[in-house]
């Protein structure tokens, strides 16, 4: 699913996402956002599509099937690094200020040890997955925030779909 994809899922469940995020960002719709949301989602699928052929995965798999693997490879291929808040882009302009609130006081239901994701496309950074983390970090004075690091172009070299 493309990030785009989900936003807009998130919007249809009337989601209280009112609060401006302070990071510079990009929304659905902006030239920006839709080069970051199609490369992320083409290296999603070459390391879905590695990861299925490395352990057998053949056939039709579910939604949560699909997320599982996703988030399997993400680790495979990920980089665990810090990185300057300041070099970050949110892919959420404006955010949900009571879930904001919660991981700030430490009562997020997202597990703390999961990482925000981040998606390297050329010299720039997005947060995929996180935005919220990241900001509760930034407010709280941090000046970097550790991520798992995506870079997509060195993933599209190294991984290959089949030929059509």
């Amino acid at each position: 699913m493309k990030v785009k994809e989900l936003l807009e899922f998130i919007d249809d469940e009337e989601s209280p996402r009112n609060y401006p995020n302070p990071l510079p960002s990009i929304e659905a719709g902006d030239p920006e956002f839709e080069k970051f949301d199609d490369a992320a989602s083409e290296a999603e699928r070459m390391m879905v599509y590695k990861y299925r052929s490395e352990n057998g995965i053949g056939g039709n798999i579910t939604g949560e099937e699909y997320g599982n693997i996703l988030k399997q490879s993400r680790q495979k291929y990920g980089k665990i690094t810090n990185i300057p808040i300041k070099k970050l882009i949110a892919t959420e302009p404006f955010l949900d200020k009571n879930h904001l609130d919660k991981i700030m006081k430490g009562e997020a239901t997202t597990p703390s040890d999961k990482l925000p994701n981040v998606y390297k496309v050329g010299n720039a950074y997005y947060i995929g997955d996180g935005n919220h983390r990241v900001v509760a970090a930034a407010l709280q004075g941090n000046q970097t925030v550790k991520v798992l690091l995506l870079d997509v172009d060195k993933l599209k070299n190294s991984l290959t779909l089949p030929n059509k």
